[in-house]
């Protein structure tokens, strides 16, 4: 049990308030280091794309120390996204350009795994933390 505001509840019963208030998971005036508008939630950031993929551990101190962005500010990870509901971003630069026509390491088999990866984890961070997910999806 848990006591919170007066009122002793459970864990499990706070696990789903996050997707019904929109304020528990909005950043709190945080600008995006690339395009400076504010980031709107988790859902739409790059650090917590980060922790979703692996890349960056979530109980580390240094992931409050990267500056944040949007997920589309940062184009080497956002290409790796394949979703309809999320727009096509192409990152040009040779070193980070993962098309097959840019003749560089990138594989198909790594491709592949990068787009498995990083679409589930966006796909994953919209349903936990974007209040209009659903909406979106109908």
């Amino acid at each position: 049990m848990l006591f919170c505001r007066g009122v002793y509840t459970d864990i499990y019963s706070l696990v789903d308030m996050s997707k019904k208030d929109p304020k528990l998971n909005r950043y709190t005036d945080i600008e995006c280091e690339v395009c400076g508008e504010i980031i709107e939630g988790k859902w739409d950031s790059q650090v917590y794309l980060g922790m979703e993929t692996g890349e960056l551990s979530t109980d580390s101190i240094h992931r409050w120390l990267i500056y944040d962005k949007h997920i589309k500010c940062s184009p080497s990870r956002a290409q790796r996204i394949v979703h309809p509901k999320y727009p096509t971003v192409v990152d040009e630069r040779p070193q980070f350009d993962w098309r097959p026509e840019a003749n560089n390491a990138w594989t198909e088999q790594k491709r592949n795994e990068f787009r498995e990866l990083y679409t589930d984890a966006w796909v994953r961070l919209q349903e936990r933390y974007n209040p209009s997910w659903e909406v979106k999806l109908t």
